[in-house]
Order: structure tokens, then C-alpha cells, then sequence
């Protein structure tokens, strides 16, 4: 920061203005198609990661196959998805973006879970957006899985 960076995300570092648009996009949940072995896309429903074996890979391209595994989201994990990957920027989680992803009860939950970060001030709640603190960033697993929202059915 002293060199005139941003600190745009918990491990990348930026002049303003210049942050990378493609990884930005994954921490939007922004649709992506990987190509190639071991890519990894995401279509808004389904994650699909190729086989990482390059030989595999051709092989099944020869058979007009490709080799993957793939996984289907469901509303918590999308849930909790976005709220790790917002609380990893500088732009934090905004309640309006929230609601898009979950609701008013939910978003309470997570103020109420957020209160000890938030007196620790690892975590600051202003203009509406719940963001970490540069001290937050460096306990961001734990910070962040306390917060999830668990799926009690």
C-alpha cells in the first residue's frame, strides 16, 4: 500500500484500478468455462472440473469424450459461497447484494454471528457492507466459517 497498491482482495495486490477482471469474475459467482486439464468451470448451478492427467485428457478428446467430475450448488452452498468469496475483497459483503442471495433473517444471523469480529474489529460494518478489516483477512477461514448459514433441514 505504501507503493501506491490496493489491497482489492486478501492476496492480490493492485495499482487502483488495474485488479484482475478474470479472477474478480469468479468472486462475483460469474459464469466461466475452463478448457483444458484440470479447468474448472461454473455455469451458475453446476461446477465441472476436467481430469488432471494430460494424457487422460487427450485421450478422451480422441474419443470425442471429456473426462469430468462435476458438482450441482444448492441455495446454502451458493449462500455461503458468495459471503466467502465478498468477505475476501475490499468490497465486503453489501446487505442489498446479500439479498439477492439470501434474506432479511438470514442477514440478521450473520450481523449477530459477525458481532465479535466486528468488537474485535477484524470485521466493520459501514454503508451498509460488512467488510474485513486487514487484521480480519488474517483470520479469514475461521472469521468467515463462523459465519456461514447452516442448512438445519
Amino acid at each position: 500500500t505504501k507503493a501506491d497498491f490496493e489491497h482489492y482482495e486478501i492476496s492480490n495486490f493492485a495499482k487502483p484500478g488495474h485488479g484482475s477482471n478474470h479472477n474478480s469474475n469468479y468472486w462475483r459467482g460469474v459464469p466461466y468455462l475452463g478448457v483444458g486439464p484440470s479447468a474448472h468451470s461454473f455455469n451458475g448451478q453446476s461446477r465441472q472440473w476436467n481430469v488432471r492427467s494430460n494424457a487422460a485428457y487427450v485421450k478422451s478428446l480422441s474419443e470425442n469424450r471429456i473426462l469430468f467430475e462435476q458438482e450441482e450448488t444448492n441455495r446454502f452452498n451458493s449462500l455461503n459461497e458468495f459471503l466467502m468469496t465478498r468477505l475476501r475483497t475490499n468490497r465486503g459483503i453489501c446487505e442489498k447484494e446479500f439479498l439477492e442471495y439470501g434474506n432479511a433473517s438470514e442477514w440478521s444471523t450473520i450481523l449477530r454471528s459477525a458481532q465479535t469480529y466486528l468488537d474485535s474489529k477484524h470485521l466493520v460494518l459501514e454503508a451498509e457492507s460488512l467488510k474485513s478489516t486487514l487484521e480480519g483477512w488474517l483470520i479469514s477461514d475461521r472469521m468467515i466459517s463462523d459465519l456461514f448459514i447452516l442448512d438445519e433441514r
